[in-house]
């Protein structure tokens, strides 16, 4: 039978200060050694994937960032709630009977995609989601990829809800009412709701 000498140790002989740090420590132990365990799961998850990916079954690649050693539930406990009202008179788009299109399109091999961007513990997809869209279409029509504000539309985007959420479609107004947007080099990213800072447009309408 094995033991740590260290769970043999009466509370008697501690004083109340040494007992409290020793049962903080004995819970770290506790909580290092689960995150452990999930980090090498998820791990392995990834490395799974990548090998089917590099089989051709799946278009994508995964890696491993600062959130690989939690759960899905704690994962939810960092972001905060989100706060949208429910759209109403929702436009339906239809295409043409006919549109002549490709059956597949990869514009990261064209050179039309930034990198992987973090939102952090901010509810900003819709920011993230409409500066990819925008980038997308400014390289279209320049031929050159610019890296766009998401802290911008989170700072100036007044019908969103900053880090609690928000609509691409309401994004896109805000850029169209400033006359452009920020670059993400001229007014970086932090993840919260800040005072607007005027710094040179990445992209003015035109």
């Amino acid at each position: 039978v094995s033991f740590h000498p260290l769970y043999l140790v009466s509370s008697t002989c501690l004083g109340r200060w040494d007992l409290e740090v020793f049962l903080v420590w004995s819970c770290q132990q506790d909580e290092e050694s689960f995150r452990r365990a999930v980090w090498e799961k998820n791990l392995q998850m990834i490395q799974d994937h990548n090998s089917q990916a590099d089989l051709g079954i799946h278009t994508y690649k995964l890696g491993m960032n600062h959130f690989g050693d939690l759960i899905n539930e704690r994962l939810d406990c960092l972001l905060p709630d989100m706060n949208l009202a429910t759209r109403k008179n929702v436009v339906t788009f239809k295409s043409s009977k006919n549109p002549q299109i490709p059956t597949e399109v990869d514009w990261r091999a064209k050179g039309a995609v930034t990198e992987v961007k973090d939102q952090g513990n901010c509810a900003s997809c819709w920011a993230f989601s409409a500066t990819g869209a925008l980038e997308g279409m400014h390289f279209k029509k320049t031929g050159k990829l610019v890296s766009l504000s998401e802290q911008n539309l989170i700072d100036c985007s007044e019908e969103n809800n900053g880090c609690r959420g928000g609509f691409m479609h309401l994004a896109f107004d805000t850029v169209q009412k400033e006359g452009g947007i920020n670059s993400e080099e001229n007014y970086p990213y932090d993840g919260l709701v800040i005072h607007y800072s005027s710094a040179a447009f990445g992209l003015r309408q035109q």
